[in-house]
């Protein structure tokens, strides 16, 4: 027999004649094991466990057992790697946990908005919150595709407790005309459909401007109203917005800001919305997908 089998036959032959309710600690129980054979033995622990009381304690690195926890306790043990080096027991398996077990990261939260301008707004609050590295965020262009791809999302069988689509709020801004297009790509008189069209619903937030606005008219209203004296490091986004009175094109409120920045339109957007964020307006204009976050904030942030 090889090294694995061996093993796995001394675990059992001792929790096989140990005595009822007795206590058994393992160390790395996977070691010398392929996943298969792994959970075999814990099915085997489990049943010996069940029939005689006992209290089995092992530890491992197999992300696997994560998958049988109708009969495992899953804990999980992580030391700080800065001195003062200090271990933590989590009772819960949040996406920090399984990236330490991969090495991958695990974004649980999926929120889909219209353009880079939305996405930008879309990162600044997740960043606010502390959710930032647990989110997904991708584009689905015109307001109207985010009625499309929820509705296909819904209908493939996606579950959507953890997805968001956000619009900009100057379009579909009621529930009432959200509802109207929601009807146009999920049509049907089956049993579930209504329960379909509300889920969607419900996966749909958007900004709140004080006005109906698109986003970029929004950020440059919430800039020129900070202060410079109040934010001197970002000044001159400040100056950048303040020199711009009318526009063509809707989209040039950010874009003549970047312009006069002669920054890249990543760092345009960033220092943008970063100044934004410095308004009194910007907590009532994101406080609709805020809200959405913080919900789901103590799902995705281990505590403690």
């Amino acid at each position: 027999m090889g090294a694995g089998e061996q093993r796995v036959f001394e675990i059992v032959k001792i929790v096989s004649r140990c005595e009822n309710y007795a206590l058994i600690l393992i160390d790395e129980i996977d070691l010398l094991l392929h996943g298969d054979a792994l959970n075999r033995l814990l099915k085997i622990l489990n049943d010996y466990a069940v029939n005689k009381n006992l209290q089995i304690i092992f530890t491992t690195h197999r992300e696997q057992v994560l998958q049988l926890t109708t009969i495992i306790s899953v804990r999980h043990i992580y030391q700080t790697p800065i001195a003062p080096h200090k271990t933590f027991c989590f009772i819960e398996t949040k996406p920090d946990a399984i990236t330490r077990l991969t090495g991958e990261h695990h974004r649980p939260l999926r929120l889909a908005c219209e353009d880079r301008v939305a996405e930008a707004i879309v990162e600044k609050i997740a960043t606010q919150i502390g959710v930032r590295r647990f989110v997904e965020i991708t584009k689905f262009g015109s307001a109207k595709n985010c009625f499309t791809l929820a509705a296909a999302l819904i209908l493939s069988g996606e579950d959507l407790t953890n997805a968001l689509f956000v619009l900009d709020g100057d379009e579909y801004e009621t529930d009432e005309k959200k509802q109207a297009q929601i009807g146009k790509v999920l049509t049907g008189t089956e049993a579930d459909s209504r329960d379909k069209r509300e889920n969607v619903l419900v996966a749909i937030r958007q900004f709140c401007p004080s006005v109906i606005q698109c986003p970029e008219k929004s950020l440059h209203d919430m800039i020129i109203s900070v202060p410079k004296i109040a934010d001197l490091e970002n000044a001159d986004v400040i100056e950048a917005a303040l020199q711009i009175a009318n526009v063509d094109d809707e989209h040039d409120w950010v874009n003549k800001i970047i312009e006069n920045l002669g920054c890249s339109r990543e760092v345009g957007l960033t220092r943008i919305v970063s100044v934004a964020a410095r308004s009194q307006g910007w907590d009532e204009y994101v406080s609709s997908v805020r809200e959405w976050l913080m919900s789901k904030a103590p799902d995705v942030q281990e505590q403690v």
